[in-house]
């Protein structure tokens, strides 16, 4: 009877301690921790190996009026290497919203806004991390499209896009936005 307890408990260690070194920070070339394993969106799962996704040729067009914005902001795809949490009237984020901002994160389809998601945090209170944010597009989108999302100061604070008015968000010297990517929004559904 002491053997099957004595392999049970054996076999529960080996599982602990390789649960363990999976979730451990492991060491960079640096000698400095790795950050914890990143969501969907995140820069490391962010390939364009994923099936359904590919850098976009070309430089999208530029967006002028750009203001400094937060450090702390940025944008992301999320999801890529899940494409089941893709849909044809949608396209995922993630980003972080720095205290006290007001953003409008703008899906640009083919060079063209396409849909919006407002986002902001109170005065007061602390920054909001999301991972997995959507922007509904109009209408399903069928095929390759050249894809974009870039962050813009919502100036006038009415949750709306316009162009005119609310302008892009630059943070570090370059616009806040994620990568160009050709999505093939038929591939999945």
């Amino acid at each position: 009877m002491r053997r099957p307890r004595r392999t049970a408990l054996v076999v529960c260690l080996v599982l602990l301690v390789g649960v363990a070194g999976c979730l451990s920070e492991s060491p960079t070339s640096d000698g400095s921790a790795s950050p914890p394993s990143p969501s969907p969106g995140t820069p490391s799962d962010r390939t364009t190996a994923a099936p359904g996704f590919r850098e976009a040729t070309g430089t999208p067009e530029p967006l002028a009026g750009r203001v400094n914005c937060s450090d702390d902001l940025w944008v992301s795809f999320w999801g890529l290497n899940e494409p089941r949490l893709w849909e044809p009237h949608q396209v995922r984020f993630a980003t972080d919203v720095p205290a006290s901002g007001t953003y409008l994160y703008v899906a640009y389809v083919d060079g063209t806004p396409r849909g919006v998601r407002p986002m902001s945090v109170p005065a007061g209170e602390g920054g909001l991390h999301v991972d997995g944010g959507s922007i509904e597009v109009p209408g399903d989108l069928d095929g390759e499209h050249a894809v974009r999302i870039v962050a813009h100061r919502d100036a006038d604070h009415d949750e709306e896009f316009d162009a005119g008015t609310d302008p892009p968000c630059q943070s570090g010297g370059g616009l806040v936005q994620t990568e160009y990517l050709v999505v093939d929004f038929d591939r999945y559904w």
